[in-house]
């Protein structure tokens, strides 16, 4: 009988992920664990995995990029997806970008999880002809 806790509990945190949030933001911008509407989505980005960007004033090789986990709903039903800058990922009948993501990187200052905010368009599919 002792297992059956651990995974009861699992179940319930992962139930809890899911949860739709109460407070969502309706410019498409959004901080880490912050909502916000992108067409019929509601995007939260949960966690940055990447910022390899070029900073502000350098001169690069590569530009870099930004990798992000996001949870998602639409309908209702949750979601999750993981997330590249200025790459659409096909999503509820369209494709939703992360297309902005500040600040900038700074040869100065490393960026704080809390000061990352991210702006997330919807486009809808073409009609089918």
């Amino acid at each position: 009988m002792k297992p059956a806790l651990p995974v009861c509990a699992l179940f319930a945190l992962l139930a809890g992920c899911s949860t739709l949030p109460k407070d969502i933001r309706n410019d498409g911008y959004a901080h880490l664990a912050e909502a916000t509407h992108a067409g019929p989505l509601i995007v939260r980005p949960d966690q940055v995995d990447e910022d390899s960007r070029c900073a502000e004033g350098t001169q690069c090789v590569w530009a870099g990029r930004v990798r992000i986990e996001v949870s998602t709903w639409f309908g209702g039903k949750p979601g999750s997806a993981q997330m590249y800058l200025g790459k659409p990922v096909p999503m509820a009948g369209g494709e939703l970008t992360l297309d902005r993501v500040f600040p900038e990187k700074s040869v100065k200052h490393r960026i704080r999880p809390e000061q990352y905010v991210f702006h997330f368009t919807w486009t809808a599919a073409p009609a089918a002809s």
